[in-house]
This record gives structure tokens, C-alpha cells and sequence, in this order.
């Protein structure tokens, strides 16, 4: 595979190939936006990605994630993103876990770089948000439904400290009954690209950006956490 980084280090050097490489992220929820981050990251050289996600493929899944297929049906779906991931690359390093996330499980992992939000529930996103304060680790939120969606960075030295903080009223969580690929495609893109720069150690952009593809709106929310 000599030449499989060959377009991306024309871009970003070989230099970042080893930091990819020495790299490990935690992908939460392999639904509509961890399927298509994993991929991405994947292809990208990240060195270890860890899967968490505690559901199975279904048929109404295909229609926005991507990385499933229609003989995935029935399967967990991190053995079946496990599958599809080793045939994209398979050099990286692919362990998974077939559960809920739990903050204890983030304390068993002694390196991580980032962690990646591709949940749907603000229970789950709370569980990252303390697990991540605690050891001082950047995460990528991201949410999409209907044909909307957001994307940030919390923790770690940038300037969205807490997901709580800004959260902390929301309760009820607005199940994603109705989404569509294009928005799902867009903000995993664009939460994979938040995760290469974090091991790139490149500028992160700050705030929030919300993504509305029905009026063709990009909003950046500048949020001043008050953490």
C-alpha cells in the first residue's frame, strides 16, 4: 500500500501520516454520522479506532449510512463496520464494542486522542462531555435531523469547554425519525475533518456551525461558554 496516502500527503506531507498514525479515536454511535466518520478516518490512516455502539443493522439504516449493506441487515453494527473498515484500510489497528458508552469504559482507555459524539441522545453526550473534562480530551459533537445539523469541538484547549454547559436544560431528546443522507453525509465529513486537525494540531474553528440544507444556511454560532 505504498501509495495509498499518495494524494493526501501531496496535501498535508508525509509527516502527518505518522501522526495519524500514532493516533487513537473513540467513535460513539456507528448510526448516520459515526458510519461515515469511521470511513473517512479509516481511509485517512488513522492509526487506532475504537467502535462503540450497541445496536444493529437495519433495512431503513441503508438509506444514510453509508458503510452498511443490504447482507449487513441483522448484524451488530460494529462488527459489520469492523468488516468494511479492514477492507478500506487494512492497516489500522480496529477494536469494538458492542454496549452503551459508559464514563468508566473512557477511564479503562490510557491513550486517546479524541473522541467523536455520533450519538442521538444528550444522556450519551453527557457521558462524554464528563468523561472527557476529566482527563483533559477534546470531542467532536455532531447532530443531524431532518435537513439540519451542527457540528463543534468541546474540551481538551479550545473554546467550547462543556456540552453541559450549554445543555444543560435540554431534556427530551428529538429522536431522528426523519433525517436525510445529505445533511448525515455533510456533518460526519465535517466532524472527520475536525478530528484530523485536533492530531494535526492544526487551528480549530471556533463556536459552533449549524447547518440548515432545506435554505441553504451556514451559521456560525459564536457560543462563549461560561465554564
Amino acid at each position: 500500500m505504498s501509495n495509498y496516502y499518495l494524494r493526501q500527503n501531496t496535501h498535508l506531507g508525509k509527516d502527518s501520516i505518522q501522526k495519524l498514525k500514532e493516533s487513537t479515536v473513540i467513535v460513539v454511535g456507528l448510526g448516520g454520522l459515526g458510519s461515515g466518520v469511521a470511513q473517512i478516518l479509516a481511509r485517512m490512516g488513522v492509526g487506532s479506532l475504537i467502535l462503540i455502539d450497541g445496536d444493529s443493522v437495519q433495512e431503513h439504516n441503508l438509506s444514510r449510512q453509508q458503510l452498511y449493506t443490504i447482507k449487513d441487515i441483522d448484524k451488530p453494527k460494529v462488527l459489520a463496520a469492523k468488516k468494511h473498515l479492514s477492507q478500506i484500510n487494512p492497516e489500522i489497528n480496529i477494536k469494538t464494542f458492542q454496549k452503551m458508552a459508559s464514563e468508566n469504559f473512557f477511564e479503562k482507555i490510557e491513550k486517546i486522542t479524541c473522541v467523536v459524539d455520533c450519538t442521538d441522545r444528550h444522556e450519551s453526550r453527557r457521558i462524554i462531555d464528563s468523561a472527557c473534562l476529566k482527563r483533559n480530551i477534546p470531542w467532536v459533537h455532531g447532530a443531524a435531523i431532518r435537513e439540519e445539523g451542527l457540528v463543534c469541538v468541546f474540551g481538551g484547549k479550545y473554546s467550547l469547554k462543556s456540552y453541559e454547559d450549554i445543555y444543560k436544560n435540554k431534556t427530551i431528546d428529538e429522536f431522528c425519525e426523519g433525517v436525510v443522507a445529505p445533511i448525515t453525509n455533510l456533518i460526519s465529513s465535517l466532524q472527520a475533518s475536525l478530528v484530523i486537525k485536533i492530531i494535526l494540531q492544526k487551528p480549530i474553528p471556533e463556536g459552533i456551525l449549524r447547518i440548515n440544507l432545506d435554505d441553504w444556511s451556514f451559521d456560525n454560532l459564536n457560543i462563549s461558554s461560561r465554564v
